[in-house]
């Protein structure tokens, strides 16, 4: 009975996977081979089962637990292949570590057919990404969106095509370059006067974010560069120009605005304050020095 019990559960989860899957069965010809040889030995067992209900003169049946044994180690061989290929696929896209078998092997095989199919599974895959957005053909995608709404517009339309780690690899690689040509505009029209609270209108709440950490280190390193030319006041002043700058947001958020707007404003916020309280911190304990552990134990954005 547990033989009986133990097989079953291998082959129902495999069945799946070695008849179901059609790139499984391309991928590994010689295990499917084995595994359509044990599914009709399975079969034939079962429907055995369904003519003896008596479970005693079912289990003492002549080779019954020979055969089933042999299954068993036939399973075993087709597990331990099945696990060496989702191995080989999680080297190639190491984002595929970070899903359930059941979600990976419906990536590999639905995948495969189109881009399209395992719209489900991008936000597994990438943080943030909800769906990615593709033109009229189905397999060249132009831009990913996220779960609020958020549009990243790739350089360039990139065809997802070929092997399902492959194309995912290339998906990431556009998300990057978009966000790192959209970051280093950002970075150019970045205002550092009171115009703050409407330039970030103008760009997605990952860019605003980094951004506003940048300048916030470059600013603050200024400041230090002011302290060592004598300008006492220097850090003062500038935690006078957050205060203000935090002032010009909370205005903003006391206004009617879109859902997306006003989260990336309230995260904005939240980042401000944080800055606000090391910079008031720096000043409260007097550090004179860029190189200081109080400055240099932040975590400090550079473009």
């Amino acid at each position: 009975i547990n033989l009986m019990t133990e097989v079953q559960r291998t082959w129902a989860y495999l069945e799946s996977i070695f008849i179901g899957s059609e790139d499984i069965r391309k991928q590994l010809p010689e295990d499917t081979k084995r595994f359509d040889k044990i599914d009709i030995e399975v079969r034939k067992i079962l429907v055995n089962a369904e003519k003896i209900p008596n479970v005693v003169n079912f289990c003492v049946q002549d080779e019954l637990e020979t055969t089933l044994e042999s299954i068993q180690e036939q399973l075993a061989m087709c597990e331990n292949k099945l696990a060496a290929y989702l191995e080989e696929k999680k080297k190639s896209f190491p984002r595929f570590y970070f899903v359930s078998v059941v979600d990976l092997l419906d990536i590999l095989s639905t995948g495969g057919q189109s881009p399209k199919n395992i719209m489900r599974h991008y936000s597994k895959l990438f943080q943030a990404v909800d769906k990615v957005e593709f033109e009229p053909n189905g397999y060249t995608a132009t831009a990913v969106i996220s779960r609020e709404g958020e549009r990243l517009k790739f350089k360039e339309p990139i065809d997802l095509v070929g092997k399902v780690e492959d194309y995912l690899q290339k998906l990431l690689d556009a998300i990057k370059e978009a966000l790192r040509f959209i970051l280093s505009d950002a970075v150019v029209t970045y205002s550092e006067d009171d115009q703050r609270d409407r330039w970030l209108f103008k760009y997605i709440a990952q860019i605003v974010l980094v951004t506003c950490q940048i300048y916030w280190t470059q600013e603050v390193n200024k400041a230090f560069e002011s302290l060592e030319e004598n300008n006492e006041n220097a850090m003062k002043d500038y935690n006078q120009k957050q205060i203000q700058q935090l002032n010009a947001l909370i205005e903003k958020v006391q206004h009617n605005l879109e859902p997306g707007d006003r989260q990336k404003i309230m995260n904005v916020i939240t980042i401000d304050v944080h800055a606000r309280d090391i910079v008031e911190k720096l000043v409260k304990d007097k550090v004179g020095s860029a190189s200081s552990f109080a400055w240099q134990s932040q975590l400090r954005q550079r473009w």
